[in-house]
């Protein structure tokens, strides 16, 4: 994936491409797609949103310029992948959503990658949805 898809979309920062080696894909996907984890196209999340290409999270990853001395606020979850990207490359990730099943699911996924790293606790508020991981 890394050599087909992200370097040539200009990727080339190595934080962003060791943390893609890192974060298998398919622990983020929904059930039946992970044969198509890596491929080159948006996936389909639970609640009818998608799951950006590989390439695009990485390159807006690369863009950001992380460092373990930056917080991260994430607005929308999604399957969870570009939030254990950002904690593998920032300080703080604070990811917020207004879908609950999608914030379990994102949880869900980052709890079968074993995100050392990020360890994820759910805060429920009314109305919204966030959870808090400290590197």
């Amino acid at each position: 994936m890394v050599e087909q898809q992200i370097r040539p979309w200009d990727v080339l920062d190595f934080d962003v491409l060791d943390a893609l080696g890192d974060i298998p894909r398919e622990k983020f996907v929904g059930a039946g797609f992970q044969g198509l984890a890596y491929a080159d196209k948006e996936l389909p999340l639970p609640n009818g949103g998608k799951m950006l290409e590989p390439k695009v999270v990485a390159r807006l990853a690369q863009g950001l310029k992380l460092t373990k001395q930056d917080k991260v606020l994430e607005i929308g979850t999604g399957s969870g992948y570009a939030t254990a990207l950002l904690a593998a490359l920032a300080g703080e990730v604070v990811t917020a959503d207004i879908d609950a099943a999608q914030l379990e699911g994102g949880q869900n996924g980052a709890g079968r990658h074993r995100l050392r790293q990020c360890p994820l606790r759910l805060q429920r508020r009314p109305g919204t949805g966030n959870r808090r991981c400290a590197v």
